[in-house]
């Protein structure tokens, strides 16, 4: 650990997880522009199955850093979920005012204003996240009652939406029927990323022994492999990129998930510099997105994507966090707003 309460490896693994996200962001344009035939296509859903870990993972780290605190519900709300309010508020403004002098399309920046960017619906979701750590500190309490919540998640939350997806593929009518089944259970105290959030925690804290380790490694890999089958059989059903089995809520990416974290937990890959830096992610999430909307202007991206992707998404990352790190510099600025 670097300073209280810190755990090393996850520094490590927010980085990371951070350049996913951006890579999945500038990689959008161009993969839904590409022939699903085409050897870009192929390689961009390649792309797709290695990083989709990514989201599941910054809610897992989450969960591995909270569940384990005590922290008043008092400051739960005062200082962590008001933090993230504060920040929602101002960028939402900020991308607002962006696309309204862009577009002059005052609907829409009243939209943006009142849900946010594109990539701004992670805040939301985890004030949600945070606003149950006292009944997830509960649950974690007890083995049986995680056991049970997690098999819970699995099925009402991963295993349900994979096959719905799944028979949506082959028969509209049935899959459309399971999906109203689904909603008829009217069933969400383990829905969503509070699984995930779960998860991280039980990851983070359980002994884990070479022959668990290789389990989960070798179902990781699975998952990446059904990752990469799934999305591209159903983009060639429906004669375009789908982006359906790439939904966090899905068994296959949840194995990635668990894969990942569980590798940086056993290969510690922490540094100094990437714990110094990792406290700035919030920040690069947040501007990341302006970014990339001037490189796309640029046309940065279409010159050979298959290598301008990685190269863009490893600029806009390390811009992104050179931004955050002068914003955090401001005392105001860091307690509110990055």
């Amino acid at each position: 650990m670097h300073g209280h309460d810190r755990i090393s490896y996850l520094d490590s693994l927010k980085v990371l997880a951070a350049f996913c996200v951006i890579f999945i962001h500038a990689a959008s344009d161009v993969w839904h522009k590409s022939d699903v035939y085409s050897l870009e296509y192929c390689v961009i859903n390649i792309y797709e199955g290695l990083i989709r870990w990514c989201v599941p993972a910054f809610a897992m780290i989450s969960g591995a850093v909270f569940i384990r605190r005590d922290i008043p519900l008092r400051v739960i709300f005062s200082k962590y979920i008001f933090r993230i309010f504060t920040a929602f508020i101002f960028w939402s403004v900020f991308y607002a005012l962006i696309h309204y002098h862009v577009n002059e399309d005052f609907d829409m920046a009243v939209t943006l204003l009142i849900t946010g960017y594109f990539h701004m619906w992670y805040l939301p979701m985890t004030m949600a996240l945070y606003a149950v750590i006292p009944f997830m500190k509960l649950i974690a309490k007890s083995e049986s009652l995680t056991k049970y919540f997690l098999v819970l998640s699995l099925i009402a939350f991963l295993a349900f939406p994979q096959a719905i997806n799944t028979t949506l593929l082959f028969s509209g009518l049935y899959g459309n029927i399971l999906s109203q089944l689904r909603g008829n259970f009217y069933f969400s105290l383990a829905g969503g990323f509070t699984g995930y959030f779960l998860l991280g925690y039980v990851l983070s804290v359980i002994e884990i022994d070479s022959r668990l380790e290789r389990m989960i490694y070798a179902f990781g890999i699975a998952g990446f492999i059904m990752t990469v089958i799934l999305a591209h059989s159903a983009s060639v059903m429906t004669g375009e990129p789908d982006q359906r089995f790439y939904d966090a809520m899905n068994i296959h990416i949840m194995l990635v998930s668990a894969a990942v974290f569980v590798y940086f937990r056993m290969h510690d890959l922490s540094c100094e510099f990437m714990s110094k830096i990792s406290r700035y992610s919030m920040g690069a999430y947040l501007i990341h997105a302006e970014l990339l909307r001037l490189a796309r202007l640029m046309n940065v991206l279409s010159f050979c994507p298959l290598i301008a992707i990685p190269v863009v998404s490893l600029a806009v990352l390390v811009i992104s966090y050179a931004l955050s790190a002068l914003l955090n510099q401001i005392s105001f600025v860091n307690k509110y707003i990055v």
